[in-house]
This record gives C-alpha cells, sequence and structure tokens, in this order.
C-alpha cells in the first residue's frame, strides 16, 4: 500500500460519476465521466455518507494516517479470531490444537 490510497480516496471525492450498466450482466457500476475508471455503489457510498465522507477526507489527504488506521483495524480484526477463511476456523473443529479432525484421509498407494 502507498500513494495509491490517496489517488483511490481522491479520485472517490472529487470526480463526476454516471451510471453505467454493465452489459453481459446487466448490473450496474459507475463511471468517471469523460474516463475508464469504475467503481461500484459501495465504493461511492464512501464519498456520499457525511461520516465515511470524512474519515475519506482525512485518509485522501493524509496516507499516514490511512495506514496506520488500517493496520489498527487489521490487527483488531485478526485477534479477534472471526477470519475462518475458505476452510473455516481450525478451532472450531479440532479444540484449538491444530489438528484437523475432517481433513480427507492420504490415499494409500
Amino acid at each position: 500500500m502507498g500513494k495509491k490510497n490517496l489517488r483511490y480516496f481522491e479520485t472517490i471525492l472529487s470526480e463526476q460519476w454516471e451510471e453505467n450498466q454493465v452489459r453481459e450482466t446487466g448490473k450496474t457500476q459507475y463511471k468517471v465521466v469523460g474516463k475508464d475508471l469504475f467503481a461500484l455503489r459501495t465504493d461511492l457510498l464512501i464519498r456520499f455518507d457525511p461520516e465515511l465522507a470524512s474519515h475519506a477526507q482525512d485518509f485522501a489527504s493524509d496516507n499516514a494516517l490511512f495506514l496506520d488506521t488500517f493496520a489498527a483495524a487489521w490487527t483488531k480484526v485478526m485477534n479477534q479470531d472471526r477470519f475462518d477463511g475458505p476452510t473455516g476456523n481450525i478451532c472450531d473443529r479440532a479444540g484449538c490444537d491444530g489438528a484437523r479432525t475432517d481433513a480427507p484421509e492420504m490415499a494409500q498407494e
């Protein structure tokens, strides 16, 4: 992560956006007027929600603040043991000893 974070927030806050239908799916996304740059509705909510916009403005002007805030949030989430990943939480099935009880057996040759 680096200066791209600044550009993300600056772009969300400063560009003019228009609705754009994705031909293949019929879903709506948003496009910067006159540019080949797209965003989802969830990205633009950052701009139009007053509390999120306030944070976005802070992050757009101070990348170190964004990185510090992101690192603190990431650490908090990871320490809460809420991320199960694609295979689930090992502790839920194996008693937190690290041994998977539902792992498939290896084929015998």
